[in-house]
């Protein structure tokens, strides 16, 4: 509570800048609560779902509309079972959430698809889609590509990939990687912001992996 308290009096002094440089009216808090907190006043429920208790085939009928339609049908067919836990709220970094209130008030798309304004950093939509907005798709494919997914930067070493038969469970490939990521737009939570220069070839990110292989069978390229 105490973070979100201070990073509500946080977007509150960034409007307030940002009316003060003339820059575009920033988005709601309204609309900015509702984007990033959808638990805020109470977690969604499906009646006798419980945490703790288990789906599988004796019940799966019962919780039909609460899963996956592929995975419905594993359960259904004895593939998989699943344990029901606490719902959690993976809350963002507050920065990506200040850069959305401050930024996003004037984005919009472009007359062809695939096109949209200059954007600055954040969430380009916040706004919740709707049904009677032809263009809703679109709008969900641009907050993905500039969504949060790891940061300004990150590494992931190592990372494993285990490839199982599916039938005996025995391990048949065994990859090992490291993964490197670094975004030079859109940058919000590490310096420079909100981008890198200089960028010759206007790059928005960029990653970069190595792999090494153990496999029963083959030894593949990487």
């Amino acid at each position: 509570m105490l973070k979100k308290s201070l990073l509500s009096l946080a977007l509150l002094a960034a409007a307030a800048a940002a009316a003060a440089q003339g820059q575009a009216e920033p988005v709601s808090l309204e609309v900015v609560q509702k984007s990033f907190y959808p638990y805020r006043d109470g977690v969604p429920t499906v009646p006798g779902l419980m945490p703790g208790m288990t789906i599988d085939q004796s019940n799966v009928e019962q919780f039909r509309e609460a899963l996956d339609p592929a995975m419905y049908q594993f359960i259904r067919n004895g593939d998989t079972g699943i344990k029901v836990g606490e719902t959690t709220s993976f809350d963002l970094h507050p920065s990506y959430i200040e850069a959305t209130r401050q930024y996003s008030g004037d984005v919009h798309l472009g007359e062809k698809h695939g096109e949209i304004s200059p954007t600055i950093a954040g969430r380009p939509f916040p706004q919740e889609p709707s049904l009677d907005d032809p263009r809703a798709g679109e709008k969900l494919a641009w907050n993905y590509k500039y969504g949060y997914n790891w940061g300004d930067s990150a590494a992931i070493a190592p990372f494993y990939w285990k490839f199982r038969d599916m039938d005996t469970a025995k391990v048949e490939r065994t990859l090992k990687m490291n993964f490197h990521f670094l975004n030079f737009t859109h940058r919000t939570s590490q310096e420079p912001f909100p981008a890198i220069t200089p960028n010759p070839r206007s790059c928005s990110a960029a990653s970069t992996s190595r792999c090494w292989s153990r496999s029963t069978s083959r030894t593949p390229s990487c």
